[in-house]
């Protein structure tokens, strides 16, 4: 069994002990012995490369020891295959904090890592600094959240979990990317993997915007109407037709929509729908007030 220690560098002064995905948050202070002064000397080493604004080395180390760290366990028969595993492993569960911190981007830097039975400290990864990267603080309130999506993400049990799941997961990669219409696209895609089934193929942009408009919006009109919009330019943009550039008010307003949509899905995940076939029964009332 090996213990991999993942340091989120941009999410500061974390509870302990708090199951997020396939990994649990820890604080520094609960970190094994020789995993803290494996952090402490690579940071001090660190510190006279680039100092991050920080005056004095102490303040640098003290900065980095209010980080969250990340604690996953991984079986494996070697470092190699361990140091895989533990890295799809880590970036499925931040996928949970890119989704509650929206606004934020939190890369997988390097990590320290042991056996059991082995006193060798491994290394794997690479340090990098992004410069401007957003800070946030670690928000206790959303721990209910990550409790509810943690259990989705790592053992779906219905097509909605899985729905959920999977877009998830391709939230967190459009985090990372700064091209507008590479993350529209990404978004585009969250919003037809939460909503969509086979049977609306041959409806796909009309079925996706009254969904969404009647799942979450007070005025369903407008919303219908963006939604609609913004798929047809996703559609010329893949398709290289001519037609209105994708902008960075694109990008809010579909990040926004798949935010309210995948937590409307949890709520009624919650009251007992199962099967996308349950959603489209409830939007159908909806239209017709039957709600």
């Amino acid at each position: 069994m090996y213990h991999f220690y993942y340091p989120i560098y941009n999410l500061r002064k974390p509870s302990n002990n708090i199951k997020l995905g396939y990994s649990t948050i820890v604080t520094f202070d609960s970190l094994p012995s020789e995993i803290k002064e494996s952090f402490i000397l690579f940071w001090e080493n660190y510190f006279t490369i680039s100092t991050e604004y920080a005056r004095t080395e102490k303040e640098y180390v003290d900065r980095k020891k209010t980080s969250t760290f990340l604690h996953l366990k991984v079986e494996a028969k070697d470092d190699n295959e361990a140091i895989e595993k533990a890295s799809n492993l880590v970036k499925d569960s931040v996928s949970i904090l890119s989704f509650l911190y929206w606004w934020a981007y939190f890369p997988i830097h390097h990590c320290f890592y042991v056996s059991e039975g082995s006193e060798y400290v491994g290394g794997a990864g690479d340090y990098y600094y992004i410069s401007g990267l957003y800070i946030s603080e670690y928000r206790s309130k959303y721990e209910k959240e990550i409790s509810k999506l943690t259990d989705i993400l790592i053992k779906p049990m219905s097509e909605i979990d899985r729905k959920i799941r999977n877009t998830l997961i391709i939230f967190g990669i459009q985090s990372s990317v700064t091209n507008e219409q590479a993350r529209f696209v990404l978004l585009t895609t969250c919003l037809e993997s939460l909503l969509m089934t086979k049977s609306d193929r041959d409806y796909l942009r009309w079925r996706l915007a009254e969904k969404a408009a009647f799942l979450f919006a007070k005025n369903k009109r407008m919303a219908n109407r963006n939604i609609k919009l913004g798929y047809d330019k996703r559609s010329a943009f893949i398709h290289g037709s001519s037609g209105k550039n994708i902008t960075q008010n694109d990008v809010n307003m579909m990040l926004g929509t798949v935010i309210s949509v995948l937590r409307r899905l949890v709520e009624l995940k919650e009251t007992g729908f199962n099967k996308m076939e349950d959603i489209d029964e409830f939007v159908e009332k909806l239209k017709f007030g039957e709600y």
